[in-house]
């Protein structure tokens, strides 16, 4: 009985927890030394002929129940993942092995004299030259476009400073108003309403 207990020992020991009915007892699972079993536990329970004498009539510790988060939105949001990457992945990748395959890329050639290339002629793959043609707007047209927003906002900053010009002069010179308010004319005017408001 002692040489089991000191060969349970040298094994690792006992590890005590505590009841639920109160005070200290031997679970018998053992922390088995590293040159053994790597530091993993070990229940000697299982085994009563390997160790003789060692006295299995104890309280078994409660089984425990893990509550754990569903996981069925995780796996309903892969699906989703997977099938629209199917659904759109999949033909993309069809059309571009297509596209590589039977079509290929641009070849340079000379430019003939009286023919003056479309914007998405200089551009070597098929698919860039379909988006430069249908999808996107052309250089030139972006380039007009600036320089028009540049000349109203030029235009604007001239007649800025030119309106600043002009006050400061007024009020320099002591001069009227510079502009023309439009007035209603008197001839126009119903004073009807005013001549006999009772009514």
């Amino acid at each position: 009985m002692a040489a089991n207990f000191l060969r349970l020992l040298q094994r690792g020991g006992f590890q005590f927890h505590f009841s639920p009915k109160g005070g200290i007892q031997n679970s018998l699972q053992l922390r088995v030394s590293p040159k053994n079993c790597k530091g993993q536990k070990r229940n000697i329970t299982g085994n009563p002929e390997r160790y003789p004498g060692a006295d299995f009539n104890y309280p078994k510790p409660n089984k425990f129940f893990w509550a754990t988060p569903p996981r069925y939105h995780e796996k309903l949001f892969l699906r989703d993942v997977a099938k629209y990457y199917a659904l759109t992945g999949i033909p993309a990748l069809i059309i571009i092995m297509f596209i590589n395959t039977f079509i290929g890329p641009a070849e340079l050639s000379e430019i003939p004299e009286d023919y003056e290339p479309e914007e998405y002629e200089y551009h070597e793959h098929p698919i860039t030259r379909f988006i430069v043609r249908n999808m996107m707007t052309p250089y030139q047209e972006n380039y007009e476009k600036m320089c028009a927003k540049i000349a109203l906002e030029t235009e604007k900053m001239e007649w800025r400073q030119k309106q600043k010009m002009v006050n400061y002069l007024m009020q320099e010179r002591g001069d009227g108003l510079y502009y023309y308010i439009p007035m209603t004319p008197t001839e126009v005017i119903d004073y009807s309403p005013k001549s006999d408001p009772d009514q």
